[in-house]
């Protein structure tokens, strides 16, 4: 069986690690990973961050993209992780039940349906326990 590719290269290591950015220089994070540091400009190095982090906001979102119909509702965020990196990510909530600001989330990887439909690889972030 073929391996699903990525949905987006370079975000995401084999251990479903987000691979952000680091400098070297004010250890300032960032994800997705960038060339140059946002706050002192000095080059930047590649980093595996923390697989997990808090709730920081989320939002239910009940009508999609038409290739996505049959997924509605489902649940989109922000986790803050560890190293003050905000990530922007589909959280896992299959009742779809409230959840609490601050709650500890982890990542995991995730296979979804591409508007081509393809079988694409993504990261999401679900309730710990």
């Amino acid at each position: 069986m073929a391996e699903i590719p990525l949905f987006e290269e370079g975000v995401m290591d084999q251990d479903a690690r987000l691979i952000g950015s680091k400098c070297p220089d004010c250890n300032q994070y960032a994800f997705p990973a960038q060339s140059y540091c946002p706050r002192c400009s000095h080059e930047m190095e590649r980093t595996a961050l923390s697989q997990e982090g808090e709730l920081y906001t989320y939002t239910i979102i009940r009508q999609g993209p038409p290739w996505w119909k049959d997924k509605v509702p489902y649940t989109v965020g922000r986790v803050k992780l560890p190293e003050g990196v905000i990530v922007k990510t589909q959280i896992k909530n299959d009742e779809l039940s409230p959840l609490q600001i601050g709650t500890k989330m982890q990542v995991e990887p995730h296979v979804m349906i591409n508007e081509q439909g393809e079988k694409v690889k993504i990261y999401r972030f679900c309730p710990v326990g």
